[in-house]
């Protein structure tokens, strides 16, 4: 029976057929070919997006065989083709009479289905084209639409999705779950870049949002907002006031953005602030735990910063330096007028007793207080000093930092004469004991102190084997004798 009607990739052509955008090579064959001495086909029909001509340019029509060839139009767009056989003549059966069912149309789209030009019943037999647009029609502007997709998937081929003005509260949302089955997640995922993508193109797409700004005099910042049930917990936004300047994170149950109620704020060039919005709080840092009754640090107003009782070993300290290391400064606040603000170290305090304050170095460091100033001084309630022994290396010129400590070791070991020059790094009120011990084997040689030394005498020589010690403390520009040894000890 002669008939126009056609396949498409071999499937029925009934109802419009969906091709993926652009695939080349796309073929068309007439389903029946018994009786059509002659046969015509041709793209006659499309969308505002393209034309016929363009369809028709990759169109390759076989009129023996019946078939032809096309490439798919891109996606968002469609075509439609007119197919046309005849007996004696294009369109007339064995008598020449002109048969209008031997002529017939349908429909090729990739992507979402869009409507063609002159589009009758290519869509939908009985709707045709108000197929497509109806149902968009009826929602209207606030109401939902639906989009079905091949396989769970719709295709967007616009550049933006826009609600019209006078939507309220447009969303993006997915209707409840049915009883028994788990509610799925939505995703955005922005476009990921082709694996054979070089330079700049390797560089996956970025999930961006975009709040616009205040109109005119306006000061109050769009924030972009997550919310529990509808309860707002956490906004992220400019500062109001200051757009250009800060971004701002503010966090908490039912939380309304403030100036002043931030939870973190930085202006991405010089400072970065932890904020919390009650004085009496605390910024607390908790470390290998859920709660703060995990190892926590916390920092507020009353009390600066905190350790938790659960705290091991808590401490301020820099890790290791490559080369060489850095100083580690604790300085209380400077003033230009008045009086200057106390820097204090503490120990804690207890029921049974108090805790230390240990100052503690490397084997190769030191401990140095000192005043900044001529003006400044240095002020101990009952102090008591306690620290290790250090060891003078004897020689002709033996010269000690007093820095190390308050108490010296000098093993002399030969009997020749030596000196002890001033000692270096004095500071008022230092104190300083030397322990000389003669292990020469004999006489030791002459000792010549320096004049920094206020000495009552000449330390008397000491015996093979035996040692003398001599105590001093400095008065700002001498080192004064307290005590020696009255013999040999």
């Amino acid at each position: 029976m002669t008939a126009p009607l056609c396949t498409v990739n071999g499937g029925s052509t009934t109802g419009g057929v969906s091709l993926t955008a652009g695939a080349t090579l796309q073929t068309i064959a007439l389903a029946d070919t018994s009786g059509a001495s002659y046969w015509s086909l041709s793209c006659t029909s499309t969308d505002e997006t393209t034309t016929p001509a363009t369809v028709n340019a990759s169109l390759v029509v076989n009129l023996v065989a019946k078939t032809a060839t096309f490439t798919a139009p891109a996606a968002g767009s469609a075509a439609i083709f007119t197919s046309t056989v005849g007996v004696s003549a294009l369109g007339r059966d064995a008598n020449g009479t002109l048969v209008p069912a031997y002529t017939a149309t349908f429909k090729v789209y990739a992507g979402t289905e869009v409507v063609c030009a002159n589009e009758t019943t290519e869509t939908d037999s009985n709707a045709g084209w108000n197929a497509i647009l109806n149902p968009l029609l009826r929602t209207g502007p606030g109401a939902s639409t639906s989009i079905a997709g091949t396989a769970g998937t719709a295709p967007i081929t616009c550049a933006n999705l826009t609600w019209s003005q006078g939507v309220t509260a447009p969303t993006l949302g997915q209707t409840t779950q049915a009883v028994g089955a788990a509610p799925q997640s939505i995703k955005l995922a922005p476009q990921a870049p082709n694996a054979g993508a070089a330079g700049a193109n390797q560089i996956a797409g970025s999930l961006v949002v975009d709040l616009a700004a205040p109109a005119g005099a306006g000061t109050t910042e769009a924030h972009f907002t997550v919310s529990r049930a509808g309860l707002p917990l956490f906004h992220v936004g400019a500062f109001d006031g200051f757009p250009t300047s800060f971004a701002n994170i503010w966090a908490g149950p039912s939380i309304t953005p403030t100036t002043s109620n931030y939870l973190f704020l930085a202006d991405g060039i010089f400072n970065s602030y932890l904020n919390v919005p009650n004085a009496a709080g605390a910024v607390t840092i908790v470390i290998g735990g859920a709660n703060t009754n995990a190892g926590s640090v916390a920092f507020n107003a009353a009390s600066g910063m905190v350790f938790s009782a659960a705290s091991t070993n808590p401490r301020i300290s820099q890790t290791v330096q490559a080369t060489t290391g850095v100083q580690l400064t604790l300085q209380a606040a400077n003033v230009t007028t008045g009086t200057g603000s106390d820097a204090a170290v503490t120990s804690g305090t207890g029921s049974v007793a108090s805790g230390n304050v240990l100052l503690q170095t490397g084997t190769t460091t030191r401990v140095t207080v000192s005043p900044t100033a001529v003006t400044s001084t240095l002020r101990m309630s009952a102090p008591r000093f306690t620290g290790s022994v250090s060891a003078l290396s004897y020689s002709a010129s033996i010269t000690p930092d007093s820095s190390l400590g308050e108490f010296f070791t000098l093993g002399i070991t030969n009997t020749s004469a030596f000196t002890i020059n001033a000692p270096t790094n004095p500071i008022a009120g230092a104190r300083m004991t030397i322990d000389l011990l003669n292990s020469s084997g004999g006489a030791h040689g002459t000792i010549t102190w320096n004049a920094a030394f206020s000495m009552a005498g000449a330390l008397a020589a000491i015996a093979s084997t035996k040692r003398k010690t001599i105590s001093f403390y400095y008065s700002g520009s001498n080192w004064i004798e307290l005590n020696r040894a009255a013999a040999d000890i």
